[in-house]
């Protein structure tokens, strides 16, 4: 049970083997010159990470070149890095995105005219950039455009664009259907993570939106482990209508969260959302080869689903990683998380 901990340590078969953990400090790792693959030799002899926790001290480590580069750069630190000399900030297409989920079956959020108010009151455009300072592009769907496979991208265009259109930023088209549903006038209770700065400052940007229609929306912060644990357990969410949360796909396939969240008892289907037309299309869309089709079922599926979606998609974020000046090789874009991505970085000279 030590395995995977500082005092147990890893077997690895990576690139790089595990040198030392120093608990709630860093790892180091080196070179596995035994590994499999001899196609792929690391260019760096070691690699040692650092635990930084406080982004002000991150940002002024990377600028100092105490640290050569970050993964998933923080928000906060995007004004300070883009402007350093020693390293470079970059974008780089992501499959992950930020939404706003509702949080289970029963509530003011059952009404679905509710829900479609939401949709039209939340500007996504001002998110993407008041929040994330223009390093995300505003999503409309459940499925997030950088999911779909790029050989079928103009198999899901079309629909897109329809809700794109469909959800565009209304506040009198908002406040008109918040007006046309059950809603009572009482507080929407919206849960976020405590100390996370991105989903503070959505969420305030939500809630002033939302007011804007007459909808009022309550802030819960969540210590995070119990935040965590109300992402897969129901009664950690009990008392929560809208639940925060920031998801990924690992490679570009819609139906790997599409399943999570649509089929029946699955742990992410917060609102027991039960459509056996929507299963069956899906459950297809798994079986085949042939990936156009499966593009045209989860099409399918997508003009049932979506009209009566527990997500309120709000943006697509990209992947954000700085370098410094004397390295290069790095994967910029999501594709990093599943490849071992430390093996391509080395000198620049």
């Amino acid at each position: 049970d030590k395995v995977g901990t500082s005092t147990g340590g890893l077997m690895c078969t990576g690139p790089y083997k595990l040198e030392s953990w120093r608990a709630g400090s860093g790892i180091t790792i080196k070179r596995n010159d035994d590994y499999w693959d001899s196609t792929l030799k690391p260019r760096a002899a070691r690699v040692d990470f650092s635990f930084i926790s406080d982004d002000t001290a991150l940002a002024q480590a990377l600028d100092a070149g105490e640290i050569d580069g970050a993964y998933e750069v923080p928000v906060s630190t995007f004004a300070k890095l883009s402007k350093s000399s020693k390293g470079r900030l970059v974008f780089g297409p992501s499959t992950q995105s930020a939404a706003l989920y509702v949080a289970g079956p029963d509530g003011p959020l059952k009404d679905q005219k509710l829900r479609d108010a939401l949709q039209r009151a939340v500007d996504r455009e001002a998110i993407a950039k008041v929040v994330f300072n223009g390093a995300a592009q505003p999503n409309y769907t459940a499925l997030t455009p950088a999911t779909w496979p790029t050989a079928e991208r103009e198999v899901y265009q079309p629909d897109y664009d329809k809700w794109a259109k469909a959800r565009s930023y209304d506040i009198e088209a908002a406040k008109k259907l918040a007006k046309e549903s059950s809603y009572d006038g009482g507080e929407l209770v919206l849960a976020i993570a405590a100390g996370d700065q991105v989903s503070s400052r959505i969420a305030q940007l939500v809630q002033q939106q939302a007011k804007a229609i007459g909808v009022k929306i309550k802030i819960q912060t969540m210590q995070p482990l119990v935040f965590d644990q109300a992402g897969y357990d129901a009664s950690k969410r009990k008392g929560v209508d809208l639940l925060y949360g920031a998801s990924f796909n690992s490679r570009q396939n819609p139906l790997e969260t599409l399943g999570y969240d649509l089929l029946p008892d699955q742990p992410y289907n917060y609102t027991n959302f039960d459509n056996p037309e929507v299963t069956k299309l899906l459950t297809e869309a798994r079986s085949t080869f042939d990936a156009k089709r499966s593009a045209q079922l989860v099409v399918e599926a997508q003009k049932i689903y979506e009209p009566l979606t527990g997500t309120i998609s709000l943006v697509s974020t990209n992947t954000a990683t700085f370098l410094n000046n004397r390295l290069t090789g790095a994967v910029t874009s999501f594709a990093y998380w599943s490849m071992p991505q430390m093996a391509y970085i080395g000198a620049a000279r």
